[in-house]
């Protein structure tokens, strides 16, 4: 029998803008739904019913670290700006340390979705290459 690999919670490719900027894409997910909707997950169906919730509850979590620029589907696409590195790091600890799943989840539990989330952490040089 075949053993499944687990998907690391993050993926990050580092690169940093002139003046310390630096620009990330956090793609927040959920197990597929096991029944209903074939191939969409929890978070992308939340989204879809309620997504001022979603974008206070992303903005509210990520305000220390950066600035929301943009809070999309996809499951549902963060991007951010850090204005220093040092805050970009913090959010990077944040992160192993499974901080900022944990706040996610119960901001997203209160709205209802009381999921399991997975998070993805895409870096880039600048906001032009977000696309």
């Amino acid at each position: 029998m075949a053993q499944r690999r687990k998907r690391p919670a993050v993926d990050v490719k580092v690169a940093y803008e002139k003046g310390g900027k630096v620009f990330a894409r956090i793609k927040i997910g959920s197990p597929w739904l096991a029944a209903g909707i074939a191939g969409v997950s929890a978070v992308a169906v939340l989204y879809r019913e309620n997504p001022e919730g979603v974008r206070t509850a992303v903005t509210n979590t990520l305000a220390d670290f950066g600035e929301v620029l943009g809070v999309r589907r996809g499951s549902v696409l963060v991007d951010v700006r850090f204005h220093t590195k040092e805050r970009f790091l913090a959010f990077m600890d944040a992160v192993a340390a499974g901080t900022v799943k944990q706040k996610l989840q119960e901001r997203f539990s209160k709205l209802g979705l009381k999921v399991k989330l997975e998070l993805t952490v895409t870096v880039y040089e600048s906001a032009s290459q977000m696309g």
